[in-house]
């Protein structure tokens, strides 16, 4: 396998060597670093330097059976993988499971902040729906002067939102009135 190596290191420098001939095919600066990067790797895989590629999912995986957690499991599946005999196992297992740990912490803050602000925009929507019913319009414009700032929706929601129940309080409940 050497002798291969060798003969073909020795014919990369004869190419390398010839004389270039005006005459002879132009090749691209693009073209010949390309050639240049391509036979790099050629010797880094004869030699053995070159190391296999390794895939890496970043998907999240639940597992079914965690229920501290709420659902949140550890992304590996149970198994660390091997580094090819090389490290310690433990401290790998350590540095995954505080990952896991530290993953499924951030996990449950978003998710407890999302409730918090799903309820509170709920409250908000539902009170105003009963101001509308009672026609309390005093007590809705109030509500909707102060419903943009704390609203958790994205300001264009709340924009649409409020456009409506204005809507209602300057069009449809005086009509009503007048009737």
């Amino acid at each position: 396998m050497e002798q291969a190596e060798l003969e073909k290191q020795q014919s990369l420098l004869q190419e390398k060597l010839q004389p270039w001939h005006p005459d002879g095919p132009t090749i691209s600066k693009n073209k010949k670093r390309k050639l240049k990067k391509k036979q790099q790797i050629e010797r880094k895989k004869v030699a053995g330097l070159l190391p296999g590629a390794s895939g890496v999912s970043f998907m999240y995986q639940p597992e079914e059976d965690s229920s501290e957690q709420d659902g949140v499991g550890e992304s590996h599946g149970g198994a660390v993988p091997d580094a090819g005999g090389e490290g310690t196992p433990d401290v790998e297992e350590e540095d995954v499971e505080s990952t896991q740990e530290k993953v499924a912490g951030i996990l449950n803050f978003l998710k407890s902040t999302q409730e918090v602000y799903f309820y509170d925009d709920v409250f908000m929507l539902d009170h105003m729906k009963t101001l509308l019913l009672l026609r309390d319009t005093e007590g809705l414009t109030r509500a909707l002067e102060v419903f943009p700032e704390h609203c958790g929706m994205p300001p264009d929601y709340a924009r649409v939102i409020s456009a409506f129940f204005s809507y209602w309080i300057t069009r449809v409940l005086p009509e009503k009135n007048t009737e």
